[in-house]
C-alpha cells in the first residue's frame, strides 16, 4: 500500500458517506422551505431527512474484497456480513471485529522442526 492512498476506518465507506451528504443537503432545504411558512409540515420532513443523514452511515458498512465482519445483535451471534455493502441496525447490531481472510506466510528453517514430543528434530531435504 502507498503512503499516498487514504484508509479509512473499518466500514466507513463511500456510499453511505454520499447519501449522508445528499439527505443533510435535503433537511437544509425544507428546513429553509418550513422557515418561508410555505409548507408548516417541511420541518418535520427537514428533521427526518437529517435523523436519516445521521443514521445513515452508521447503518450502512462496506467489507472490503478480502473481509468479513461478525455482526452481534443485542450481543448474541447474528451474521457473518462481507464482502461487499451490508446493513446493520444501528445501536441494536454491533460489527465486533473484522476477518482478514487474505493467506498469509511466515518464513521458518525448514531443517529444525518440534516432534510430537516437543522435541526438537534437524533434518535436511534431500
Amino acid at each position: 500500500m502507498s503512503t499516498t492512498e487514504r484508509t479509512l476506518p473499518y466500514g466507513q465507506n463511500s456510499p453511505a458517506t454520499v447519501i449522508a451528504v445528499v439527505l443533510a443537503l435535503g433537511a437544509a432545504l425544507f428546513a429553509l422551505i418550513g422557515a418561508g411558512g410555505k409548507w408548516p409540515p417541511a420541518w418535520i420532513v427537514a428533521a427526518l431527512l437529517a435523523l436519516g443523514a445521521a443514521l445513515v452511515p452508521l447503518s450502512l458498512l462496506m467489507a472490503k474484497q478480502w473481509e468479513k465482519a461478525v455482526v452481534l445483535r443485542f450481543g448474541k451471534l447474528h451474521a457473518i456480513r462481507g464482502p461487499g455493502l451490508f446493513m446493520i441496525v444501528p445501536f441494536v447490531d454491533t460489527v465486533t471485529a473484522w476477518i482478514d481472510q487474505r493467506i498469509q506466510t511466515t518464513e521458518f528453517n525448514a531443517e529444525q522442526a518440534l516432534t510430537a514430543g516437543g522435541v526438537r528434530a534437524r533434518g535436511h531435504a534431500q
